[in-house]
């Protein structure tokens, strides 16, 4: 992580206001990435695109730029093949798990949002 810019960056709100609402971004990302997980699985793309698209919009809100990236590519990329073929279910849920010791590490903060 050292040569990279860290997972998650808070470049708006002062920094105990966002560390006390991290907790929250870990939970309902959480949920979103068990939901894209599951619908590609059972091969879902309307709401495996609707589920990328709500990590979009959080991601950019708490800071995680690369977490963003690929929820939107996946978002906009056409057909489960495709998806499949780009890997970028893994690399996302490979992000996820940067995110996560990130926020442990940096903030203290773990998966179950303590």
């Amino acid at each position: 992580m050292s040569n990279q810019s860290p997972p998650l960056v808070n470049a708006v709100l002062p920094e105990d206001l966002y560390i006390d609402i991290l907790p929250d971004f870990i939970r309902e990302i959480d949920e979103m990435i068990n939901q894209i997980n599951q619908t590609f699985e059972n091969r879902n793309e309307p709401d495996l695109k609707a589920a990328a698209h709500k990590i979009f919009g959080s991601a950019l809100s708490y800071g995680a730029g690369e977490l963003a990236r690929l929820s939107q590519a996946i978002e906009k990329l056409d057909g489960l093949k495709n998806i499949e073929d780009e890997g970028l279910i893994e690399l996302l849920n490979d992000e996820w798990l940067n995110v996560l010791r990130f926020c442990e590490h940096r903030y203290g903060i773990k998966q179950n949002g303590q």
